[in-house]
């Protein structure tokens, strides 16, 4: 479902505008629809920095102590921290 609004989104977004009634209220939508974009991709932005940084300082100190499984569980974290609120603490967790 994903990869259909990747692909197609802009042509959905166009069409739900251009169905929304008065002038002045497609201006709206359209205004709105792209500040929430601009928040989501930002917030994406820096969801998967906090989770490759966490990543990153989790196999730099599990890989010289020589602990099992240093590198997926430096993966597994990174992914987790696109879960809201208990991701990153649940798969860091996995890993101590």
């Amino acid at each position: 479902m994903a990869c259909f609004f990747l692909r197609d989104g802009s042509k959905a977004w166009a069409w739900i505008t251009v169905e929304d009634g008065t002038a002045r209220r497609r201006r709206g939508s359209r205004a709105a629809g792209d500040r929430a974009v601009v928040m989501l991709g930002g917030y994406m932005i820096a969801t998967g920095v906090l989770g490759a940084f966490n990543a990153v300082t989790g196999l730099r100190d599990r890989d010289p102590a020589g602990a099992p499984f240093a590198l997926p569980v430096a993966v597994l974290s990174f992914f987790g921290g696109f879960i809201p609120y208990i991701g990153q603490f649940v798969t860091s967790a996995i890993g101590s």
